[in-house]
């Protein structure tokens, strides 16, 4: 890992030691949370409609 100093913390990512490589894999892991909060949103819209006609059906039935 690298050590923070006030210098290096001053310069690019790609501009320190190994900073390339550090910013893709911050990259790869933002685009992984992404898309797995979209799953999560997709999942959630699944379940509320899910819930909305189970009670469309049971007010149906009453």
């Amino acid at each position: 890992m690298l050590k923070s100093s006030s210098f290096a913390l001053r310069r690019p990512a790609t501009k320190r030691r190994g900073g390339a490589k550090l910013l893709q894999r911050h990259e790869a892991a933002v685009e992984t949370v992404v898309a797995e909060a979209k799953a999560l949103v997709l999942e959630r819209e699944r379940l509320l409609s899910e819930i909305s006609d189970t009670k469309l059906r049971d007010s149906v039935k009453r």
